[in-house]
């Protein structure tokens, strides 16, 4: 199931409408923000390549995209669920390379 239907069943379960629905936001977990971190610099190495090529793709600085490839920070939600939408594969727990 993906996580528009995830959140809408749960918005549902809890009689939320329509307007509830928009406000839940099912993002992807991980327990140890370093795992993380060095799991996001593989992902966006393999799918973007290069620091300016993370800033085009995420919308961000090329800062921001040097700092995601050498592993010295991560993102907020909002780009963990939009490389989520754009490469669903890497998400899988039995399916991604980095699983």
């Amino acid at each position: 199931m993906d996580l528009v239907a995830a959140s809408w069943l749960w918005s549902a379960a809890v009689g939320g409408d329509d307007a509830a629905h928009r406000r839940v936001s099912v993002h992807p977990a991980m327990t140890q923000r370093p795992n993380f971190q060095v799991w996001w610099s593989a992902l966006v190495m393999r799918k973007c390549g290069s620091a300016n090529a993370v800033a085009r793709k995420f919308e961000v600085t090329d800062m921001t995209g040097l700092n995601w490839l050498n592993g010295d920070t991560c993102p907020e939600g909002w780009a963990v669920f939009r490389a989520q939408q754009w490469w669903p594969e890497e998400f899988e727990l039995d399916g991604g390379r980095d699983a």
